[in-house]
């Protein structure tokens, strides 16, 4: 019964948020992310080009090495580039685009918050990079752990990779769903950030299967772009190099389109128990 109660809880949260979706604006931190993304992988597919490769070879050969410089062995790199490059961008723009879009969805959902959104993201930036800090550094911990899992294992047997890759997935879902909820901490009720961490893992714990749903669904739902950037040997042996870049690209698209539910899922689940706790 409870796991039926709360695929219900997530469903009105979302429920909620779907109708918001043409509204433009709440689309514009979303968008502006995106925009850099694309940027950023557009950079590394074109470093050699003139006018940027002044910057772009040194920042290829900077986060893969020489052998990146070279083709096709740029677009076997490309993920790999493309992921630390993100873990510079999560931190220092989509912490922000987050905050705004939380603050956008609470304002849309009835909470009365007085000045604009861009005063109220630069007024708590440092929070929001710091929080965000912390969420990927846990990600990203949790990603190093299949380095640990002998090779001869992983190759002699198809159950321990798939049960490996479940497994990692499953603690990320975990990991996001302890923290998804520092954001709206910082950015609606103004925490520090440490305390902002610690009071999500408790908006968490008294929610924890419906957050978990509503961070799972997308986690997985993306899985499949994921799992192919992993493979890039099926790409460039099977098709093109190039075809690489298209599965960065495809999942740029499809996580802007699952972060607008996922950031106006958590901001809706978070007002009803900030409101039923007071």
């Amino acid at each position: 019964m409870y796991v039926f109660r709360s695929f219900g809880v997530v469903a009105r949260a979302w429920k909620s948020v779907l109708p918001l979706s043409i509204r433009p604006v709440l689309w514009v931190p979303f968008l502006l992310a995106a925009a850099v993304e694309f940027l950023v992988l557009g950079l590394f597919v074109a470093f050699h080009q003139p006018g940027i490769q002044w910057i772009g070879v040194p920042l290829v050969r900077a986060l893969g090495g020489d052998t990146a410089t070279q083709y096709p062995m740029l677009f076997v790199k490309l993920p790999l580039l493309y992921s630390r490059s993100m873990l510079v961008v999560g931190v220092c723009l989509v912490s922000l685009s987050t905050g705004a879009a939380t603050l956008l969805f609470a304002r849309r959902f009835g909470l009365a918050v007085a000045g604009s959104v861009v005063q109220q993201v630069r007024r708590r930036a440092p929070a929001l990079i710091l929080t965000a800090a912390v969420s990927s550094l846990a990600v990203f911990g949790l990603s190093t752990l299949p380095r640990f899992v002998p090779h001869d294992l992983l190759l002699g047997s198809s159950v321990v990779r798939w049960g490996m890759r479940g497994g990692l997935l499953l603690c990320i879902i975990l990991a996001v769903s302890l923290l998804v909820y520092a954001t709206p901490w910082v950015i609606l009720e103004g925490l520090h950030p440490l305390r902002a961490l610690r009071d999500s893992v408790l908006v968490t714990a008294r929610t924890f299967l419906p957050t978990v749903l509503l961070v799972g669904i997308p986690l997985v739902l993306l899985y499949p772009l994921n799992y192919l950037a992993q493979r890039v040997d099926l790409i460039v042996v099977k098709l093109r190099p190039e075809g690489v870049a298209g599965v960065l690209a495809a999942h740029i698209v499809l996580e802007t389109l699952l972060s607008f539910l996922l950031v106006g899922g958590a901001t809706r689940l978070f007002m009803w128990r900030v409101e039923a706790a007071r």
